[in-house]
């Protein structure tokens, strides 16, 4: 059984890194996807690609009321919505002094604010039709302490545990909540102009971004709860016993 065929999905950050390829792997497999990015030519483009399968909503998730924009034109587009993949994210490099209020409010309504917003607006949804996927792409670095990166890693920790409580809150009624725990992706997560005037350094060896998404898709068919890419960032989870500090 093809878990993915006619379903209907929402995914934020989709032009690009695993965003991207989140959606090429959901459609290839039969199912229709709503792209929710900035970049209005790059969605035009997804557009003419996956014709009727993808549908582009340009908007910046971090404004007021764009979860209540992205849920009216995906039922409007589409009629329904089965998935939610909160995947749009990325930081400021920095020590917290260095950030201004302003830098340190968007980092946080990035990573963990518009993610827990478009859910609480997509949730009356799923729950009237008894069924849906959350997923949440978090980061293995919520296991440890990322100095120079502490709103991000405060954000994305807001994520994990408010994925933890959503999944015991929805567990009986028919919905599926995934948390996703990737390491360092091979994305545009570093080229943020802060990571070159702060001296910050893109990691080594970083994974590919098809790697997180066919994980995604396997945990999906599979009924997993929680994804860890590669698998080794689970033994992380120790360093909440032992806490770990980082440099970013």
């Amino acid at each position: 059984m093809n878990i993915f065929h006619n379903k209907v999905a929402i995914v934020t950050g989709a032009t690009k890194g695993i965003g991207r390829e989140i959606v090429d792997k959901f459609i290839s497999r039969g199912c229709y996807v709503v792209g929710v990015a900035r970049s209005k030519d790059i969605l035009a483009r997804m557009e003419e690609e996956y014709n009727r399968r993808f549908k582009g909503i340009a908007i910046d998730i971090t404004e007021s009321n764009s979860e209540k924009i992205i849920v009216e034109e995906t039922l409007q587009y589409f009629g329904k919505i089965d998935f939610l993949v909160n995947n749009a994210g990325g930081t400021i490099y920095g020590d917290i002094i260095e950030l201004s209020n302003r830098e340190i409010e968007y980092i946080s309504r990035l990573n963990f604010l518009s993610a827990a917003k478009l859910t609480r607006e997509v949730l009356p949804h799923m729950l009237e039709r008894k069924g849906g996927w959350i997923i949440n792409i978090i980061t293995g670095a919520v296991f440890v302490v990322l100095t120079r990166l502490a709103t991000y890693g405060a954000a994305k920790a807001a994520l994990h545990y408010f994925t933890e409580a959503l999944r015991k809150e929805v567990s009986n009624k028919g919905i599926r909540v995934i948390g996703v725990y990737p390491g360092a992706v091979r994305t545009s997560f570093f080229d943020h102009p802060s990571f070159r005037e702060r001296g910050g350094k893109p990691a080594t060896k970083p994974i590919e971004p098809s790697k997180v998404a066919e994980a995604i898709v396997r945990a999906v068919e599979r009924g997993k709860e929680r994804v860890y890419v590669p698998w080794w960032i689970s033994l992380l989870k120790i360093a909440t016993v032992f806490p770990v500090a980082i440099e970013g």
